[in-house]
């Protein structure tokens, strides 16, 4: 009885790691390598944002921004527009290369931003900063893995409750002799 527990719970997980890989959309894949790199926003023709986060410690955000010349950039509080009041700016001399600038922001129902303004753009930033299960909604794959994973918890359950009742309940009675 054992085997026949012990390869069905086997033949369960193989079909619960399968099905989600065959589901899975593929991934096309391009030899383009004259494409600007995918992990950057193009402010200006001199300008790139690298990234944009918030850090919740110290309620700040933090931009890097990329610059091909010598320029000042002007960072705003974008949060502080919804609750009202003075607005923070930053205006900082980045250098060419790679620059990060930290500035402290209003966080507004689970959002913050920023805008980033060069002598040629004003570029706004949304920044996310709720922290939930899942990165954005949940899709398909996640509402899969969510129901193998509870199916796989009531099979554990009902297979150690079956265990228990064939082998005598809670406890085992000894004869003493």
């Amino acid at each position: 009885m054992r085997k026949y527990i012990l390869t069905g719970i086997v033949a369960i997980a193989l079909v619960s790691v399968l099905i989600p890989a065959a589901t899975s959309p593929a991934v096309a894949q391009s030899d383009n390598s004259t494409e600007e790199p995918s992990d950057t926003e193009i402010i200006d023709e001199n300008t790139r944002l690298v990234s944009a986060e918030y850090d919740e410690e110290d309620g700040e955000a933090v931009v890097t921004i990329e610059s091909a010349t010598p320029q000042a950039i002007t960072v705003t509080d974008a949060g502080a527009f919804i609750q009202g009041g003075e607005v923070r700016q930053r205006t900082v001399t980045v250098t060419p290369g790679r620059s990060t600038i930290r500035m402290a922001v209003t966080k507004v129902d689970g959002y913050t931003g920023v805008s980033i303004a060069t002598r040629q753009t004003l570029y706004a930033v949304p920044i996310e900063t709720s922290a939930d299960v899942f990165a954005g909604s949940a899709t398909w794959e996640t509402v899969q893995a969510g129901a193998v994973g509870g199916a796989f918890g009531v099979i554990a359950l009902a297979g150690v409750i079956a265990w228990r009742m064939r082998s005598g309940g809670r406890s085992k009675r000894r004869r003493i002799s």
